[in-house]
C-alpha cells in the first residue's frame, strides 16, 4: 500500500516537472527574452528535459525492451546545460567543433531509428531485443560517464567565472551564479545515486527503478532551473582582458615611481570623489573616470593592495558605513539603509563584507559604538 502511494506521489512530481518544462520553454520562446541566445538555449534545454521525463509517463511500464531501453534525448541535457552556462558567462558562440557534443545522441538515435520506423516486427528489432539487457547496461554507463564529464566542465567554468566577477564588479549579487552551484550540488547527488543504482540494476535488471530515480531528479532540476534561470541576466567578463591582467601581473612585480604616483592618484580620487557610493561601479567604469586602461588599474590594485577589485571597493564602503554610524543625526536610520547609502546592493553582501573587514557584525559594532 505504501509503495503504491509512493508511486503515485512520484508520478505526480514527474508529471508536474514535464508540464512545467514545456511551459517554461514556451514562455522563453514568446517572452521578452525570446531574441537572446541564452533564452533560446534554455528553452531547448527545458524541452529536452521534459521529453526525457515524458517517456516515463507515456510509455507503458509493461512494454518490453527494446522500447524501454531509454530515449536518446537524455544525452542532450549535459551539452545544452554547458552551452547555457557558456553563453551567460562568456557570450560564447556555437562553433563547428561543438557538434562533437551531439555525437553520443546521434549514434544512439541512429541505432533506434529502425525501431521507431518499422516497429518491433523485424529482424533488427529482434536482434536488438536479444541483446537489449547488455545494450541497456552500456547506455546507462555512457550516461553516467557523460554526466560526470559535463558536471566537471560546468563546475570549472563557474569557478573561473567567480574569479573574473570579483575582478570586475564591486557588487556581485546575482553575478556569481551561486544558485547554479546549488543546482550542480543536487546534480552531483543525482549523479552519485545514478551511478550507485546502475551497479544494483546490473544485477537485478530492474530498469524501471532507474527510470523513476532519473525522472524525479530531472523534475527537481526543472523546478530549480526554472525558478532561477528565468531571472538570470547574462554576465559577460572579457576573458581576454582578464588574461592580460594576469600576464601583466606576472611580468611586472616591482612598482616604479610612475606607478606609485598612479596609486596615490587612485586613492586620492576614491577618498575625495567617493565613486564607491555607486552600487553599479565596475573596474572598467572606474578606469574610465581615472583615464587609465582597465588592465592598468587592475594591475595597480592587485599589486599594491594584494586585493581584487571587489574587496578593494567594499573596504571603502565599510568605512563609509562606519562614518555614517558615528554621526548622531543618522541614528534615525537603520543600519541597512546606511549600507545602501554607502553603495552596497544587498543586506547579505553588506553583512559579509562588514564582518570581514571589522571582525564584528554590524549589530555588534553598533553596540560598541554606543
Amino acid at each position: 500500500m505504501i509503495s503504491m502511494e509512493l508511486s503515485k506521489i512520484l508520478e505526480i512530481i514527474i508529471s508536474a516537472g514535464a508540464v512545467q518544462g514545456f511551459f517554461l520553454a514556451m514562455l522563453l520562446m514568446t517572452g521578452k527574452n525570446s531574441n537572446k541566445r541564452s533564452g533560446r538555449i534554455l528553452s531547448i534545454l527545458f524541452i529536452i528535459l521534459s521529453l526525457s521525463i515524458a517517456q516515463y509517463i507515456l510509455i507503458p511500464k509493461n512494454l518490453g525492451l527494446p522500447y524501454r531501453i531509454k530515449e536518446p534525448f537524455i544525452l542532450l541535457i549535459g551539452p545544452f546545460l554547458l552551452f547555457y552556462i557558456q553563453e551567460i558567462t562568456e557570450g560564447k558562440r556555437f562553433t563547428f567543433l561543438d557538434l562533437i557534443h551531439f555525437l553520443p545522441f546521434v549514434i544512439f538515435f541512429w541505432i533506434l531509428i529502425p525501431i521507431f520506423v518499422h516497429g518491433n516486427n523485424n529482424e533488427y528489432s529482434e536482434l536488438l531485443y536479444k541483446h537489449s539487457l547488455v545494450m541497456s547496461d552500456v547506455i546507462w554507463a555512457i550516461i553516467v560517464v557523460q554526466y560526470g564529464y559535463y558536471w566537471w566542465r560546468i563546475v570549472k567554468i563557474i569557478k573561473i567565472h567567480r574569479k573574473n566577477v570579483v575582478s570586475e564588479f564591486s557588487n556581485i549579487d546575482g553575478k556569481t551564479l551561486s544558485w547554479m552551484r546549488s543546482l550542480l550540488f543536487i546534480f552531483g547527488i543525482f549523479f552519485f545515486i545514478l551511478a550507485f543504482t546502475i551497479i544494483i540494476v546490473v544485477h537485478l535488471k530492474n530498469y524501471l527503478a532507474v527510470d523513476t530515480i532519473v525522472c524525479c531528479s530531472l523534475s527537481i532540476i526543472i523546478f530549480i532551473l526554472g525558478y532561477r534561470s528565468i531571472l538570470q541576466k547574462d554576465i559577460y567578463v572579457n576573458k581576454e582582458e582578464v588574461l592580460k591582467d594576469k600576464t601583466e601581473q606576472k611580468n611586472n612585480i616591482e612598482l616604479n615611481e610612475s606607478e606609485l604616483e598612479m596609486i596615490e592618484k587612485i586613492i586620492k580620487y576614491i577618498e575625495k570623489e567617493k565613486p564607491y557610493l555607486d552600487s553599479g561601479l565596475t573596474l572598467t567604469s572606474l578606469a574610465h573616470k581615472l583615464n587609465l586602461t582597465r588592465n592598468k588599474l587592475s594591475y595597480l590594485i592587485n599589486i599594491k593592495l594584494a586585493e581584487n577589485f571587489y574587496e578593494f571597493i567594499n573596504k571603502y564602503r565599510v568605512e563609509e558605513v562606519k562614518r555614517l554610524l558615528s554621526q548622531p543625526n543618522n541614528q534615525q536610520f537603520t543600519i541597512i539603509a546606511l549600507a545602501f547609502e554607502a553603495g552596497f546592493s544587498s543586506k547579505s553582501s553588506f553583512q559579509t563584507n562588514f564582518k570581514k573587514f571589522t571582525g564584528l557584525t554590524p549589530t555588534e559594532y553598533l553596540k560598541r559604538l554606543l
